[in-house]
């Protein structure tokens, strides 16, 4: 094997999506592994391209092209190679899509033919392992090469139109940044308006307000208002309904020009929960029966809609609520999900999904509702009150358990502080002293923050730094309390407190010089942040 090395060059690389490169990378030349690719052991083809992968950022401009040809030629038989690792023809895939937006335009050709078997049904069950990374391959190489995007368009619609399409592919679409996403906005609006949930999603994630996005999202708000809170259940379902169901709200609250719905198009038959289960547990099954199931491939139609029907009298209150003004659903709507992250009777997880929810629809709400959230958040970081399904997660979940159940419960305190948080900077002018009330709320917040920065579990040391984090952004007299995050020995409770802590010569040449890359990442985002904006 040749190695070369050479002085350390700096390059810059735009990014696409889904794609990690460094902004700033300085490596020497890359070694070369070209031999490894011909050896007749499937073990060391494989140590060959993850390092051709894992160098990819570093290759030489001159020699990306061979090196994606040599990584495609040997990925020819991925759909006949052995299912089981090493699967160097599947991770040759997997390399060249790293190469991100350096794919380059001769390599096109050649992805679209490999991808094409992807598009048969019935496909052999061998095949679940290489389509989403085939997936993944096609929209790296759609934002790479601009000129052919509309033929990767068109194979992307036919893995689309596949009974069951692969799981990764319709997130994946959704994240296409909006200079790329004209070659699919026609087949998005087209499967729209054939009823396709899916792609009504994207198009409101996408800011798209046509009236079948419309309609969609005032359907999704009814039937979440319909959803019922504070019973006791017997069965517990994990879900993305209120997530989604702002999604659709928040693309209804930016639209130009509204489109009347009628409530009579809005009762629970018409009206179908967004989002899918991810998970329902149903306690004290019958004998013989599973008390879990996990739906790998969910569909819409699998949410429970436990709604009255309309009544006689005409519509529900639900569907005169999601046929109304907007800033009256906005609030019913942020009012609902707040009872739903309060209810005890429901498993943390699905709380979690409410209070994400609320996050993402706070910067839309009065005043009022963001003092509610904040004051009520608060209580539930004290106190969550978990249910029994909850508890006995916890107890068969622990160090010395054989096998352990993460479904985040531990988090919901955390979650609940972070909300009341970031609703308590978003109803106040960071640029005012704070009241004697808002101080003992911001030394509450300090408090129950660095508590939670002892926590083992690396999430919740992470939730707790943001809260103190959001809190500093926000009322800025606070930021002198968040200097301790310095000396965490968790680099990314570091990396939170290097971007907001008061900065002093010492602390920034204690921060440079942080062995974890994201502390120094931070550091400089901020420092370049305050640099003058070069002219366009």
């Amino acid at each position: 094997m040749a190695v070369t090395i050479a002085q350390p060059r700096t390059t810059t690389w735009r990014q696409g999506p889904g794609t990690k490169l460094p902004r700033r990378c300085a490596l020497p030349l890359p070694f070369d592994v070209t031999n490894w690719l011909s050896s007749p052991v499937r073990h060391r083809q494989a140590a060959g391209i993850e390092v051709m992968k894992a160098q990819a950022a570093a290759l030489p401009d001159t020699v990306v092209s061979e090196s994606v040809r040599q990584l495609l030629e040997h990925a020819a038989t991925v759909w006949e190679a052995p299912h089981a690792d090493p699967a160097p023809e599947r991770q040759a895939l997997n390399a060249v899509a790293a190469f991100g937006p350096r794919i380059p335009d001769s390599a096109v050709d050649t992805i679209l033919a490999l991808a094409r078997p992807a598009t048969a049904t019935p496909a052999p069950a061998s095949w679940a392992a290489v389509a989403p990374v085939v997936a993944n391959l096609l929209i790296q190489t759609y934002w790479a090469v601009e000129p052919q995007r509309p033929e990767i368009a068109q194979m992307l619609d036919a893995l689309l139109a596949l009974p069951v399409p692969t799981f990764n592919l319709w997130p994946l679409i959704l994240e296409i940044p909006e200079q790329a996403r004209e070659p699919l906005q026609g087949i998005m609006h087209s499967r729209a308006e054939d009823g396709d949930r899916d792609a009504l999603r994207v198009l409101a994630h996408w800011h798209e307000d046509t009236p079948a996005v419309q309609t969609a999202a005032r359907q999704a708000c009814a039937a979440l208002l319909r959803r019922p809170v504070a019973i006791p259940r017997n069965v517990v379902t994990v879900d993305t309904q209120a997530t989604e169901t702002v999604g659709f709200l928040k693309a209804l609250l930016k639209a130009d020009a509204l489109v009347d719905v009628s409530p009579d198009d809005l009762g629970p038959d018409q009206a179908q929960p967004a989002g899918r289960v991810v998970l329902q547990i149903q306690l004290n099954p019958p004998a013989g029966t599973s008390s879990t199931q996990v739906y790998a491939q969910p569909t819409a139609q699998h949410i429970p809609d436990q709604a009255a029907s309309q009544t006689a009298t005409g519509p529900d209150h639900a569907a005169l609520l999601a046929s109304g003004p907007l800033p009256a659903l906005a609030e019913a709507i942020a009012r609902h999900l707040l009872a739903m992250a309060e209810d005890t009777h429901d498993t943390s997880p699905s709380r979690i999904q409410a209070i994400d929810a609320l996050r993402a629809l706070a910067f839309h709400l009065p005043g009022s509702v963001l003092c509610d959230i904040t004051d009520r958040m608060l209580i539930v970081s004290r106190n969550p009150g978990l249910p029994e399904i909850d508890r006995l997660t916890l107890e068969v979940s622990g160090a010395f358990s054989r096998g352990r159940l993460n479904l985040g419960i531990t988090h919901l305190p955390g979650m609940a502080l972070v909300l009341a948080t970031d609703a308590f900077i978003q109803q106040r002018d960071r640029q005012s002293p704070l009241a004697a009330q808002e101080t003992a709320f911001v030394d509450e917040v300090m408090a129950s923050s660095a508590a939670l920065m002892r926590d083992p579990d690396a999430e919740v040391r992470k939730l707790g730094a943001i809260a103190m984090h959001d809190l500093a952004h926000g009322a800025p007299e606070a930021a002198v309390q968040t200097t301790g995050m310095l000396s965490h020995p968790d680099p990314q409770v570091r990396a939170l407190g290097a971007s907001i802590v008061p900065l002093t010569p010492d602390r920034q040449a204690l921060l440079a010089s942080d062995p974890a890359p994201e502390v120094r990442q931070a550091l400089s985002d901020r420092l370049a942040a305050q640099l003058p904006t070069a002219p366009n």
